[in-house]
């Protein structure tokens, strides 16, 4: 997307920036779902602190988690999930066949049926996705 080369996303902050704010004018979003802010892989992490500056005045900014990659994780916005959620959301997972190729365990049944039910104990369900709630807006 946008020509921009991976893990080298930091040097084009700006740029980055520029296109987020081009995003904004265009589409006047409620809602934007980025990466975690302290997620370790410098793409996430530029592209997450970048969303948070463009649309921190006018959008409800939400963070999704990569458990593997997050120095922290504050969960705080819950999604139960039904038993159909979890199937559809596995059946998405495996079209990721690059990913599937290179073994990654973020990518395994188990993994992604263990963490819904690790999100799932904090909200006293059986499945769910959890999130970070950065800033809530509300007209």
């Amino acid at each position: 997307l946008y020509d921009l080369e991976e893990t080298k996303l930091p040097e084009k902050r700006q740029y980055i920036l520029q296109k987020l704010e081009e995003i904004k004018e265009e589409f006047k979003p409620d809602v934007v779902i980025c990466p975690n802010p302290y997620d370790s892989h410098q793409d996430h992490e530029t592209v997450a602190k970048e969303c948070i500056r463009s649309f921190k005045y006018v959008s409800t900014i939400i963070s999704y988690i990569f458990p593997w990659n997050s120095l922290e994780i504050k969960p705080n916005y819950f999604i139960k999930l039904s038993k159909e959620d979890v199937k559809n959301k596995l059946k998405m997972i495996s079209n990721y066949e690059s990913q599937q190729k290179v073994h990654r365990h973020y990518f395994n049944r188990e993994f992604n049926i263990s963490t819904m039910r690790f999100y799932a104990n904090m909200i006293n369900c059986k499945y769910a996705e959890a999130y970070t709630l950065i800033r809530y807006i509300e007209e």
